[in-house]
């Protein structure tokens, strides 16, 4: 990794979680809600309308209902996994760079964690979820989820995220989706190249990326929904239009993880990276005008 970007794994938070299987002892929790961690992800969950109970509230259920010796061997078999593949983590690390622009200075920590969701990023750090049972058979994921994750640390050093509470009006919610697809579009596709030549391709946004006619259907999903959410005036949101993001993220259809990168290879292929890394600092707009572009 450059001296303009450097990726530090930490695993100090789960080794607090590790204390905490161990031993449920009143200091053991509090030294894990006082983590930077634990603050951060509480933090992404309050933002994202997952909880909203305060940290300790958060995190209690979490190890009550999650921390057992179960865990233990998960967090233990990724942690030797990530130990053994330090090479392959510096390399893809350094593959996400060049899905960036060059001047960007990232020195962030990609944490491993417990408990919440497979991966994310808040507050201008990445996350891990190594207790994820995702990774029991699938090792070579958390190289390239990590790889996801450290990506949107650098699209949001550029485009700040949105948070469910400012989604007030259509036109929110339409700069939500358009902001969401250029996200995690370029985060899925940034990761691609390094995935083919390692053979780690067995993740649902790939198989559909890779498969063209899966692919094509995704896409025309994708924008018969956009299409008939940009004809709408705009208006006080109601929650069945929220509804939108679940054909939008959820497992079986990803439309804005498979169609935002679809958009993000046919622009790299026909365009150039140049072009692409552009749009991160332009932001979503620029990146749905250079694919109508070239489509």
């Amino acid at each position: 990794m450059s001296g303009q970007f450097q990726i530090k794994l930490d695993n100090s938070f789960v080794d607090i979680c590790l204390k905490l299987i161990e031993n449920k002892m009143k200091d053991n929790f509090d030294d894990l809600i006082a983590h930077p961690a634990a603050m951060k992800v509480h933090a992404h969950a309050v933002r994202f309308g997952n909880t909203n109970e305060p940290i300790e509230a958060f995190w209690r259920s979490i190890t009550e209902d999650n921390f057992n010796q179960e865990m233990e061997n998960r967090i233990n078999s990724a942690i030797e996994f990530l130990e053994e593949n330090k090479d392959l983590f510096a390399s893809s690390m350094d593959e996400v760079a060049e899905h960036l622009p060059k001047e960007l200075q990232l020195k962030c920590k990609l944490y491993t964690m417990v408990g919440y969701d497979i991966g994310i990023v808040s507050e201008g750090s990445a996350f891990l979820n190594i207790a994820h049972p995702y990774f029991e058979e699938n090792p070579c994921e958390l190289i390239f989820i990590a790889m996801h994750e450290v990506h949107h640390v650098g699209y949001v050093h550029y485009n700040p995220t949105f948070s469910f509470a400012e989604i007030k009006r259509l036109s929110d919610l339409k700069d939500a989706v358009r902001y969401s697809t250029h996200l995690e579009g370029l985060a899925v596709y940034a990761p691609l190249r390094k995935r083919v030549e390692a053979g780690c391709i067995v993740h649902e946004d790939y198989s559909a990326l890779m498969d063209e006619e899966i692919a094509q259907q995704r896409m025309l999903q994708y924008f018969e929904l956009v299409t008939e959410l940009e004809r709408k005036s705009d208006r006080t949101m109601t929650d069945d239009d929220f509804g939108i993001f679940e054909p939008m993220s959820e497992p079986g259809t990803r439309l804005w993880y498979v169609t935002g990168a679809y958009m993000a290879k046919m622009i790299d292929e026909r365009l150039g990276r140049k072009e692409l890394i552009d749009t991160v600092r332009k932001g979503p707009n620029s990146f749905f005008d250079l694919y109508n572009s070239v489509r």
